[in-house]
């Protein structure tokens, strides 16, 4: 999808992913059923977060947003398996089996996690983009009416079109990595201030 001017990754987000993966890169895991299961579930949902950010450096917005709903989906499953599965019963195979619906998902980790439950994070902050992810991973209207400029069509998006993304793709990876910490084994943990710091420059711009 072709456009007039080169576009760069905001420094800020740029920055928040390479603290992250220079952190990912050092990370060691003891095995367990657990950490089998919520370990490549959190990296899918950082890699998918660093994906949304290449894809729209590279002016490819309907993969872009497609990509929305499978990184929540996977931090999502990530803290289903570390707070709500008792670990008897987790199976690292296809018998596995996660709740499919994603305001289930969300119900469930909240009510789990402490920090979430007293505030309803997840229910306030990720449940009112639901209905828009699906519509975007599934070619749906909105993702099709967005290409209408008045009576034309166009490729271009409007301005800000990619911003709500973008900070869903730094917040996700940041709560994926600070879960991460909870499964590293190695003598340094990882200072996590560093992320949140980054993460509140990001949501100030």
């Amino acid at each position: 999808m072709p456009q007039e001017l080169p576009k760069k990754i905001p420094n800020e987000i740029l920055q928040h992913f390479q603290v992250i993966l220079r952190e990912l890169n050092k990370f060691e895991y003891r095995s367990s059923k657990r950490a089998n299961l919520a370990v490549p579930l959190f990296n899918i949902a950082i890699e998918h977060c660093m994906s949304i950010c290449v894809l729209d450096k590279e002016f490819l917005p309907s993969s872009m947003a497609a990509l929305a709903r499978p990184a929540t989906e996977a931090y999502l499953r990530a803290m289903w398996v570390a707070y709500c599965v008792d670990e008897q019963e987790i199976k690292n195979d296809s018998s596995m089996h996660f709740p499919k619906r994603i305001d289930k998902l969300i119900e469930l980790v909240e009510d789990a996690v402490p920090t979430f439950k007293s505030c309803a994070f997840l229910s306030t902050k990720l449940s009112p983009l639901i209905v828009e992810q699906n519509d975007y991973t599934h070619n749906g209207i909105q993702l099709i009416s967005i290409q209408y400029s008045g009576d034309a069509l166009t490729n271009l998006r409007p301005a800000g079109y990619s911003k709500p993304f973008l900070n869903l793709a730094v917040a996700l990876s940041g709560l994926a990595i600070e879960e991460l910490t909870r499964f590293h084994i190695g003598c340094k943990k990882m200072e996590i201030d560093d992320v949140i710091e980054l993460q509140r420059v990001v949501f100030s711009s």
